[in-house]
């Protein structure tokens, strides 16, 4: 039977691998209910609204990517394919200010 410092060893080691996936400000789930894209790709560049949710603990129902985010093209292209075909997405983001940055999407 293992004693009480390795259980407190191992307990300790499952916490810190898994701190990295608490990481993110806020994670929302469901369809794309609209999408903006303005010139300035700088200016919050791409925009998803998630059916009215706030997305990252602030009162903002959209979140955006840079294009000079990395990966810019392939999220603003399998995004638009989700709004497009009425898929579910898991967008996880990171407050930016008062709006929210995409990190990270899961599409299913």
């Amino acid at each position: 039977m293992p004693g009480k410092t390795t259980v407190a060893f191992f307990a300790s080691l499952i916490a810190l691998v898994s701190t990295p996936a608490m990481a993110w400000d806020g994670v929302t789930t469901g369809k794309i209910g609209g999408v903006d894209v303005v010139t300035d790709g700088q200016n919050y560049g791409y925009r998803i609204y998630m059916d009215g949710k706030p997305m990252c603990g602030t009162s903002e129902a959209w979140a955006y990517v840079n294009r000079s985010d990395n990966n810019y093209d392939a999220m603003v292209s399998l995004l638009t394919a989700s709004y497009l075909n009425g898929k579910m997405v898991t967008v996880y983001t990171n407050k930016n200010g008062p709006y929210c940055a995409i990190g990270y999407a899961l599409f299913r």
